[in-house]
């Protein structure tokens, strides 16, 4: 039951992918890790046509950058993660 509820916002083909990779019988499992990226990568092409590559590191640029943004927020505006080093001061 708790697989359910972590993947209860996933479609119905990704979530039946998951199911099968998490499956106990190894037979029913996907038989390699390359097998489990081509079903992800065919559910993707069935769900977003148009979305490769470039569109994949487009998203991550823009994570990363928003990442960069509030880790400067939370290190610069509020003081840092960490207390000082007195040593260091």
């Amino acid at each position: 039951m708790e697989i359910e509820a972590a993947v209860g916002q996933l479609s119905p083909d990704v979530k039946h992918l998951l199911h099968m990779a998490l499956r106990a019988a190894p037979e029913e499992r996907f038989a390699t890790a390359a097998d489990l990226c081509d079903a992800l990568r065919s559910a993707l092409a069935r769900r977003h046509p148009g979305y490769g590559r470039q569109e994949a590191a487009d998203e991550v640029a823009q994570l990363l950058a928003e990442g960069r943004v509030r880790r400067d927020v939370v290190e610069f505006g509020e003081g840092g993660l960490f207390e000082e080093d007195p040593a260091e001061a």
